[in-house]
């Protein structure tokens, strides 16, 4: 087995534990201030999960790169393979978007995951 950064993967189970977290909160009218996103003014604890995904996201880029790059893959097939995973996460996020009804009028084109996706691709192009 590969060897890992363990800090990397506790950085991103914490950040995915308080998205679930703080957008999966049960009843929304009866849930601590700090689980709510503010609307413009203020911050809260719920506003530090994205960010910290994309922050352990992009940490993770250059150390995959590098371990691509010295098995021997060619950087057009790591920029094709980024491509084509910035596809899927949009594709996914403007699914979950719409279901089950899909009213084409009320989907949220920029989602969470259609957001990754697109830092996720500039992110690998940019290394």
């Amino acid at each position: 087995m590969a060897s890992r950064i363990k800090a990397i993967d506790v950085l991103r189970g914490f950040a995915v534990a308080m998205m679930v977290l703080c957008n999966n909160v049960g009843n929304g009218d009866r849930n601590y201030v700090q689980l709510r996103h503010v609307e413009w003014n203020g911050l809260t604890f719920a506003d530090f999960g994205f960010p910290f995904f994309i922050l352990v996201m992009g940490m993770s880029i250059p150390i995959v790169m590098e371990k691509r790059r010295a098995a021997g893959i060619k950087i057009n097939n790591i920029i094709l393979k980024a491509f084509i995973r910035s596809l899927i996460l949009i594709a996914l996020g403007l699914f979950l978007n719409g279901f089950p009804l899909f009213d084409f009028s009320s989907i949220r084109i920029p989602g969470v995951l259609q957001r990754i996706g697109i830092v996720y691709l500039f992110s690998t192009l940019i290394v």
